[in-house]
């Protein structure tokens, strides 16, 4: 029996092969399938963490009050501040430094 159309078509499928353990790069046309579940590497660690310590609204707070006692007590002309600078910046770098160490 004829079917009303003389022609039929007929998918092309593109046929792939991957070799395991092979050394084979399958010609580079696709990715790979490494997983990555950390969070930091080791050169970006100090800056995305930094980067996340600052978007706190504390942190940044501490900082800038810390650089406006840092500026009245080195250039008293300005203003004077009567506690030490390095009593905001201190604590706010041993906090930092111990939310580093947690990360």
């Amino acid at each position: 029996m004829r079917s009303l159309c003389s022609w039929t078509h007929e998918p092309q499928v593109e046929t792939r092969f991957g070799y395991i353990g092979d050394g084979h790069d399958n010609g580079n046309r696709y990715r790979d399938n490494a997983v990555k579940t950390s969070k930091y590497t080791w050169y970006n660690f100090l800056f995305l963490n930094l980067f996340g310590q600052f978007r706190r609204v504390a942190n940044v707070y501490f900082l800038i009050q810390g650089v406006i006692m840092y500026i009245g007590w080195y250039y008293p002309y300005i203003y004077q501040s009567p506690v030490h600078p390095w009593s905001t910046i201190g604590t706010l770098a041993f906090v930092l430094l111990v939310t580093l160490a947690k990360d």
